[in-house]
């Protein structure tokens, strides 16, 4: 019997225990556990599972092979770390060498850990959207013709653009990965802020800034509780309390993991006519020290029709800096302040596969003055209204040639202004405007159509390439592609860390896809120096 696990924004590397059946997965303490959640929903969605919980007390748990056979019971030590590998009812089962160990889920950290690994990965794919070399210029704030990347005097020439009806919807589940990409994580500041005022009385308050409808909005959360928190808004910004929104939210953990974290939904905020929705988070170290953030993420994007080349897409715009605005305002340095609660940046989204679903990968840029859209170039003009958005055709353009090394290479390129994702070709060659670029997503299809892939590891941000008109620029990515492995051992028992790796040392998913679905974890096999085979199993998804 197997089981796997699975992480929509990496897979990082895959671990297994050998040799030592029943022996405790090593590993430091992480976080704690939630226990009012609906295991059947994350069951049934792998994507938010961690790698590893943490027993948060002792616990009976029940051993068995990996074949289903019981075999005893076994104690799982407090603060201990241990491989997940499956959920089951209301346990979670728990992988120990060759066998299986099954334990209460609200005896370990598995919710702390699935809302912590959300606030995370929106933090990544942040970052991993703004990356772009600061030298090329950002183009006009509010749309409109923009010029060139590079040049103050080449003026772009667009041609009559295609207009996109846009409505507003609410962000849900099917289009989350918007919300992920948009959100700011806000932490507190360092002592009370000078222009606080006319404070409500609060046993332990935290103080943040965040900028919201083109003001410096304060804020204040009382932590002074575990069990209950209260978030106060300043609305108008004026830095006085005294006309401020109250918010109360319980803490979504219970029993003793509520002690040390507090996990706050506090709802949607209004300031002007931007509608946020604010979390906050609590956290009591063992040291005695705390840490106290905010989550804010948007609640609704403007989506609409549009064609461009002959093709029909569904796109999709998000005022991410939350200033009630949609324009091409993205610079380099937002990527290192996201922080800070001021920064921030739109986002643009195009459909390119039809499947009514955004993929943070390859589908959602930071909106510039152009986007890219099947090797054609579109100026991106925003209505001031937000009802319409205009894609005009670049119809003359300063070009030059980048190729990714093989025909088989598909890659995201970001920059201040210009987004492209690039699909494979039989070349493998392509033009872009004059800029500065970074590689956000790579991907290495197959060469019978694209069926199989390897996805690379949108996170990393190694790669840059600076793009000159009539220039040719070229970056040896894919092929040959190597198996690596990291392999460390703990008394008894190997950790074998496993990830692919390709010509240029860019990273790859261990597990391919097929069709867009994932294929089974790879196998191996363990031989000793007479070349007799002595272990063999599957990887996990991790």
């Amino acid at each position: 019997m197997q089981w796997e696990r699975a992480d929509v924004f990496r897979w990082g590397a895959f671990w297994v225990a050998l040799l030592c059946a029943g022996t405790m997965w090593p590993g430091g303490p992480l976080g704690a556990a939630e226990v009012a959640r609906d295991l059947g929903a994350l069951a049934k969605d792998r994507s938010q599972w961690p790698d590893e919980v943490r027993a948060i007390e002792g616990i009976e748990a029940t051993l068995s092979m990996e074949n289903g056979k019981c075999v005893g019971k076994m104690k799982l030590a407090e603060g201990k770390v241990y491989p997940l590998v499956g959920i089951e009812g209301g346990n979670v089962l728990l992988g120990m060498g060759g066998m299986v160990a099954k334990a209460p889920a609200d005896k370990t950290d598995l919710w702390q850990q699935v809302d912590e690994w959300a606030q995370r990965k929106a933090a990544e794919a942040a970052v991993a959207t703004a990356a772009p070399d600061a030298a090329a210029g950002a183009g006009p704030a509010g749309g409109g013709t923009p010029q060139s990347l590079d040049s103050d005097t080449a003026k772009l020439d667009v041609g009559l653009g295609e207009k996109a009806a846009l409505k507003e919807s609410g962000i849900g589940r099917e289009q989350r990965y918007l919300e992920f990409v948009a959100s700011r994580t806000v932490s507190a500041k360092t002592g009370t802020p000078a222009a606080f005022s006319g404070l409500p009385e609060i046993g332990e308050p935290r103080y943040f800034v965040v900028r919201l409808g083109g003001l410096d909005v304060p804020l204040v959360m009382d932590v002074a509780k575990m069990s209950r928190s209260k978030l106060f808004v300043d609305v108008d910004g004026d830095g006085n309390f005294s006309g401020a929104v109250a918010l109360t939210a319980d803490n979504r953990y219970s029993g003793s993991t509520a002690e040390k974290y507090g996990s706050y939904e506090f709802g949607e905020v209004k300031v002007g006519e931007v509608a946020v929705k604010i979390a906050g988070r609590h956290y009591l170290s063992s040291s005695g020290g705390s840490q106290s953030s905010l989550g804010v993420t948007p609640v609704s994007y403007r989506e609409g029709r549009v064609k461009l080349g002959g093709e029909t897409f569904t796109v999709g715009l998000v005022d991410g800096d939350g200033d009630g605005k949609l324009k091409a305002g993205y610079t380099d340095d937002m990527a290192e302040r996201r922080s800070d609660g001021s920064a921030g940046y739109d986002l643009l989204a195009v459909d390119l596969n039809g499947d009514k679903v955004f993929d943070y990968r390859n589908e959602i840029y930071p909106l510039t003055p152009m986007v890219g859209v099947r090797d054609k170039y579109y100026a991106v003009t925003i209505a001031g209204d937000k009802s319409s958005a205009e894609f005009g055709p670049v119809r003359s353009l300063g070009l030059g040639d980048f190729s990714a090394g093989s025909p088989q290479m598909e890659v995201t390129l970001v920059s201040e202004g210009c987004c492209h994702h690039l699909e494979a070709n039989a070349t493998g060659t392509w033009q872009l405007p004059e800029g500065n670029y970074r590689v956000a997503f790579h991907r290495l299809v197959d060469a019978k159509g694209g069926a199989w892939a390897l996805n690379g590891d949108r996170g990393s941000f190694r790669d840059r390439v600076r793009v000159k008109t009539g220039g040719a620029e070229k970056m040896a990515l894919g092929c040959p592609v190597q198996p690596k492995f990291d392999i460390n051992w703990s008394g008894e028992t190997a950790h074998i860390g496993f990830e692919m790796v390709g010509v240029a040392g860019e990273e790859y998913d261990a597990g391919a896809t097929k069709n867009g679905n994932r294929e089974k974890a790879p196998s191996f096999k363990i031989y000793d120096r007479d070349g007799k085979m002595i272990e063999s199993g599957n990887f996990e998804y991790g």
